[in-house]
């Protein structure tokens, strides 16, 4: 299965946005993409998992190689995944993940107030 990683620019923010499953065949290019990303001028990015219907262990493992990623470079990760994604929302909270990093129900509290 493959994985498209859209990127794009709304409230000065960096919106990375994965369509498919994170998984051990996927995880690479979201990865890629990701740190591709990180070379835009926002310094606060959003990860976009509302059309990610399946995160393994392994694109747990990608999230995390992100999110240092945006932290090494002075940055701060927020997660948008709609409560009714309960598969991920559920992987998320047995992972710890919900503890170490910020995840938002809608894409508004994601992205806050317009950056400038």
């Amino acid at each position: 299965m493959t994985l498209q990683v859209a990127v794009n620019e709304t409230n000065g923010r960096t919106v990375i946005a994965p369509k498919g499953r994170l998984d051990g065949l996927t995880t690479d290019t979201f990865v890629q993409e990701g740190q591709r990303a990180l070379g835009n001028a926002a310094g606060h990015y959003v990860l976009d998992l509302s059309q990610v219907p399946h995160v393994s262990s392994a694109g747990l493992r990608g999230i995390l190689i992100l999110a240092k990623a945006v932290r090494q470079a002075n940055g701060a990760l927020t997660v948008y995944l709609p409560e009714d994604n309960r598969m991920v929302r559920d992987v998320f909270r047995v992972s710890g993940f919900a503890n170490v990093i910020t995840i938002c129900a809608t894409i508004e509290e994601a992205l806050g107030p317009p950056a400038g």
